[in-house]
């Protein structure tokens, strides 16, 4: 039937745009592009069960492809809204390489459409950040109380040299991942 023809077409042309439209912003169309495939070979069979077909296909595609752009662009805000959190950390002195790996990974599976182990990789992130920069922040006030009690020994005319030392070697390796890990 040409209405079937028809319909087919019209939900093949919007597979298409929809190919388009989300190809350049990083989601993955490998799917989308063979469901694309499919619906045309049934369209070469010009009979009405196959127009019928390629377009049910083609609309079931579009409908999934829509419902993944919107799960894609709520994992793109959470990734970009860490990575400014772990920027603003990394600007603070912490070390936050590990959460920006996990951040890495997030976003490579997003690309790949795998939602699910996207927001695993996300949260694994935040916590980490967030650790890190909970236990600097604790570790910065113990070393500005350690200062003040050098210096407290320093005026009662103790050698403080080796506690010097400890303090600078201390300093070097806050806010480290090696160091959190430890």
């Amino acid at each position: 039937k040409a209405e079937d023809r028809a319909e087919a077409e019209a939900h093949i042309t919007k597979l298409k745009d929809t190919i388009d439209r989300l190809k350049p912003i990083g989601i993955y169309t490998t799917y989308l592009e063979r469901v694309l495939a499919q619906c045309e070979a049934e369209m070469e069979f010009s009979a009405s069960p196959s127009f019928q077909k390629a377009g049910k296909l083609a609309r079931k595609a579009v409908t999934e492809a829509e419902e993944g752009a919107f799960e894609h662009g709520k994992i793109q805000e959470e990734i970009d809204e860490l990575d400014k959190m772990l920027k603003g950390f990394d600007k603070d002195g912490v070390d936050v390489s590990l959460s920006m790996t996990k951040m890495e990974l997030a976003q490579t599976a997003l690309s790949e459409r795998k939602f699910t182990e996207a927001w695993e990789h996300l949260a694994s992130a935040r916590s980490i950040g967030s650790k890190l920069k909970k236990d600097y922040g604790k570790s910065m006030e113990k070393m500005g109380q350690l200062k003040a009690k050098i210096a407290e020994f320093e005026e009662k005319g103790v050698n403080t040299d080796e506690l010097g030392k400890i303090l600078e070697k201390v300093e070097a390796e806050i806010g480290t991942a090696s160091w959190w890990e430890e």
